[in-house]
């Protein structure tokens, strides 16, 4: 077993030891290592296998042995007859941790799976429904249809009533003038009788179709021209033609006589 490096270094300065050892390097590691959880002076004086470690356990206090090339760990030493090996509790952790995403995974997919399965199924109740309100619609055409006959119906029905009142109403008012035609008098309203009644028997529109006249019909008027023509008659033309003067009338007599006596 080498001295220490204190006692080297007091031995030489006496001049007892000439040649410094160094420092094991093992004892650098376990300097480095303060915080390492490895046990290296357990492991060594037990005497574990190659790659077999004793750790010490900050959570719990208690030491295991720890296999670093399989990531195995055991409580008891492997030279335990129950020496029994398995995974750490954190891999273990981190396996069921893994493993349950992986199930959280796989139910999210089928799920998605189910959504989607879901969705094709709404597919046709879209089509279906699609198809009823296509048949709704056509329903509602029908009867918008059906409605549009009605009313023409009732307006042809309304025209129909509006022309036999129109032939009632003018049939009263022939059967109405027929009576009266009948009548022996004219049933005239009285202030048209007393009218009537005031009539000259002499005015020719007592007797004829001629106009009734007013008090001033046959004057002269003002600024008329006098061209001796009857602007009183009614009738043609001819009856408004101004008379022949009487020597004109003579001349035609004399005229008329001599043609006749010549032949």
């Amino acid at each position: 077993m080498p001295l220490p490096v204190a006692l080297q270094t007091r031995l030489a300065k006496r001049g007892i030891l000439k040649h410094l050892e160094p420092e094991p390097e093992e004892e650098i590691i376990a300097e480095d290592y303060d915080d390492d959880p490895v046990d290296y002076e357990a492991t060594r004086i037990e005497g574990l296998p190659p790659s077999w470690y004793k750790v010490f356990d900050p959570s719990c206090g208690l030491p295991y042995y720890w296999n670093v090339e399989t990531d195995l760990v055991s409580w008891l030493s492997p030279h335990d007859p129950n020496f029994v090996v398995s995974k750490s509790a954190k891999k273990l952790r981190n396996s069921n941790a893994d493993a349950e995403d992986k199930s959280e995974r796989n139910l999210e997919k089928v799920d998605r799976n189910h959504e989607k399965s879901d969705r094709s199924h709404e597919k046709p109740d879209r089509s279906h429904e699609k198809a009823d309100r296509n048949h709704e619609k056509s329903d509602r055409e029908r009867e918008r249809n059906y409605d549009k006959v009605d009313r023409e119906r009732d307006r042809d029905r309304e025209r129909e009533r509006a022309f036999d009142k129109a032939d009632r109403e003018d049939g009263k008012d022939r059967r109405h003038h027929r009576r009266e035609e009948l009548a022996p008098y004219p049933k005239n309203k009285k202030a048209t009788s007393r009218k009537d009644e005031e009539l000259d028997p002499m005015d020719p529109s007592s007797y004829s179709d001629a106009p009734r006249g007013t008090w001033s019909t046959g004057l002269p008027k003002r600024n008329e021209a006098k061209t001796g023509a009857d602007t009183t008659a009614a009738g043609p033309l001819f009856q408004q033609r101004p008379y022949p003067s009487p020597g004109a009338v003579l001349r035609a007599n004399a005229e008329a006589s001599r043609s006749k006596q010549q032949d």
